[in-house]
């Protein structure tokens, strides 16, 4: 590709996406929301009309004075994509219009227990029922996310810890199975991008996105675009060593904060206790027995107090 059709399709895509955030949008709340003038704006939603990415719409609010101004918005039988987060309790499927409404959402029991092909089998069957199910055509779908826990290289589309394997990485193998482009990304990078496309600050110009379940993790966000960092692993702050010669984590570290501080950990330290002999209130309905979880949680905005400073 050349120079000048990759500064096109990246002009394209600036447009698409913004315009992927909001419903309706005239020319110039396109203009104010990408770094090109109006005439170039202008110019580029013409083209993306042509090709029945975007159509027009009257503004119908009578109460207006003066020429209704028109407004664009996305097609949304343009194309279609489909969502897949696989985590470590259930794998959940999305399916969205290219104007980015939901049209089919599903949740099964996690796919992560089984064995990298095993699971691909799984999905590309599992895709192809969803396809039927809200009567698309392949050639209508235009990609795949896959969301993933553990250590993941979305630039690289590999994930170190689930679904691993060697040639090609696991992105390319995704593509040749489903015959559609894939992208890989970390599960709290996924989240982070929801946040920032679909959350109450839509378009945040800088943040942080702080994710607390069995694991921990942080998304950023510098400048509207998910930073990765040098080698694409930043936000892994839940292996921050908090403790010296703490627990061995999983990273191979000892005393990170998800050791002491994440829903993996209290799970550990809970079923510990009760292996001791500790009685439950909530597993044995004893009103006398041990509140054994709330040294545990008071104990936990320290840790995660100390990761931060």
């Amino acid at each position: 590709m050349t120079l000048m059709k990759q500064k096109k399709k990246l002009r394209y895509n600036e447009i698409i996406t913004s315009m992927m955030s909001f419903d309706k949008m005239t020319l110039a709340e396109i203009t104010n929301h990408v770094d090109l003038s109006l005439p170039k704006v202008t110019e580029i939603i013409k083209e993306l009309e042509k090709r029945n990415i975007v159509e027009g719409v009257l503004n119908e609010d009578i109460s207006t004075m003066g020429r209704p101004s028109q407004r664009y918005r996305l097609n949304s039988n343009y194309g279609y994509f489909i969502g897949i987060d696989l985590g470590r309790i259930y794998s959940n499927f999305i399916v969205l219009d290219y104007s980015q409404k939901k049209i089919y959402e599903n949740h099964i029991e996690t796919l992560l227990n089984y064995d990298t092909k095993v699971v691909v089998k799984k999905l590309n069957i599992i895709v192809n029922q969803i396809l039927r199910e809200v009567k698309i055509t392949k050639d209508k779908l235009i990609g795949i996310g896959v969301s993933l826990p553990g250590i993941v290289d979305g630039k690289q589309g590999i994930s170190h810890t689930y679904l691993k394997i060697d040639k090609p990485n696991l992105r390319n193998y995704l593509e040749d199975v489903f015959k559609v482009k894939v992208r890989i990304e970390h599960d709290v990078k996924s989240m982070t991008l929801g946040e920032l496309y679909y959350g109450r600050e839509k378009l945040l110009e800088n943040g942080l996105y702080l994710n607390f379940g069995w694991g921990l993790g942080l998304g950023i966000i510098i400048n509207k675009q998910l930073y990765y960092g040098n080698n694409s692993y930043c936000g892994e702050f839940g292996h921050i060593p908090v403790i010296s010669n703490g627990e061995l984590c999983y990273c191979g570290k000892t005393g990170c904060l998800e050791t002491v501080a994440s829903g993996r950990a209290i799970t550990k330290k809970v079923r510990e206790k009760l292996s001791a002999g500790a009685s439950s209130m909530i597993l044995n309905n004893n009103k006398n027995g041990e509140h054994i979880s709330i040294p545990m949680f008071r104990d936990m905005p320290c840790f995660l107090f100390a990761a931060f400073i």
